[in-house]
C-alpha cells in the first residue's frame, strides 16, 4: 500500500486535470486503507480547486470522516468525536456510526431488549418491528409498528447538554388504499416529579399529501439533566375509523445536539 501511495503521489502532478482529480480521490482511499488518516486528509485537501464536487468526492469525504471518528474514539477525544459525528449526520441523518456516538436512547434497541413498556391490549395487532418501503423512491426503514390504539413507554436520563427526540412516522404504503381516516401520532413527556407535557400530535391520513415519511425533531432542552418518561402512542383518526391503521415509527431515538 505504501508503494501504491507513493506511485499516486508521483502520477498526480503529471496527469491531466481530470485524471489528477480522480487520482487524488484514489489516493485518499489508499491512504485510508493503510491507516494513514492524516495523509488521506492531506490528499483530499490537496485536490485542485477546479476539481468537481461529485458523489466520489462525497464518498471519499465520508470515508475520511469515519476514519477520523474511529481515531477520536480510540484516544477518547469526545469533543472531536462529537464534532465528526455531527458532520456525518449533516450529510446523512441515518449514518449508523455517527448515531452510535450521539444517541442517548434508541427506542428500537430498547424494544429488542424488551426494555419498553408496551400497552397494546386493545390493539388488533401486536406492537412489533416491520419494514416500510415508500414506492415513490424506495426509501426503506424498519419501524416500530403500532396499530392504534397502542403505546410504548420508556424512561431516559438526559444529559445537561441539548438533546433532540427524532423519528419519522408514516402509514404503511400497503394500507393506503384500504380506506379509513388515517392515524394520529402522539408524543408525551413526563419528567420525574413534574407535569406531563404533550410534545407532538399529528394526524396523518392516507391521501396523496400524506403518503410518505414525515421527519420530526423535537428539542428536549427544557428537560436537560432530568429523568423523563416518554410515551409514543397512536390513535385512530378523527372519525375513529381503524381501517388500515398500519402506523409506524422509524428509528425513534434521543440524540445529543452538537452546536
Amino acid at each position: 500500500m505504501e508503494q501504491i501511495a507513493a506511485l499516486y503521489g508521483q502520477l498526480i502532478p503529471q496527469a491531466v486535470p481530470a485524471a489528477a482529480c480522480d487520482l487524488s480521490l484514489r489516493l485518499v482511499h489508499v491512504q485510508l486503507a493503510r491507516g494513514a488518516t492524516e495523509a488521506a486528509e492531506l490528499a483530499l485537501a490537496g485536490r485542485a480547486a477546479d476539481c468537481p464536487i461529485n458523489a466520489d468526492v462525497r464518498a471519499a469525504t465520508t470515508a475520511l470522516r469515519h476514519a477520523q471518528l474511529d481515531a477520536a474514539l480510540t484516544v477518547g477525544d469526545t469533543t472531536a468525536a462529537d464534532r465528526l459525528a455531527a458532520s456525518l449526520l449533516a450529510d446523512d441523518p441515518r449514518d449508523a456510526a455517527a448515531l452510535a456516538v450521539l444517541t442517548v436512547a434508541d427506542v428500537l434497541a430498547l424494544f429488542a431488549a424488551e426494555a419498553l413498556h408496551v400497552n397494546a391490549s386493545t390493539s388488533p395487532e401486536p406492537v412489533e418491528v416491520r419494514r416500510f418501503t415508500m414506492p415513490t423512491d424506495g426509501d426503506t426503514a424498519d419501524v416500530l409498528f403500532t396499530h392504534p390504539p397502542a403505546a410504548v413507554t420508556f424512561t431516559a436520563t438526559l444529559p445537561e447538554e441539548p438533546t433532540t427526540l427524532q423519528f419519522r412516522v408514516a402509514n404503511d404504503p400497503q394500507s393506503w388504499e384500504w380506506g379509513g381516516d388515517g392515524v394520529t401520532f402522539i408524543v408525551v413527556a413526563q419528567p420525574a416529579g413534574g407535569v406531563t407535557r404533550e410534545l407532538y400530535r399529528r394526524h396523518i391520513g392516507n391521501g396523496a399529501a400524506d403518503r410518505g415519511w414525515h421527519a420530526i425533531a423535537l428539542p428536549l432542552d427544557d428537560f436537560a439533566g432530568q429523568t423523563v418518561t416518554f410515551t409514543l402512542s397512536t390513535e385512530s383518526g378523527p372519525a375513529g375509523d381503524g381501517t388500515g391503521d398500519w402506523a409506524g415509527w422509524d428509528s425513534p431515538r434521543i440524540v445529543r445536539s452538537v452546536r
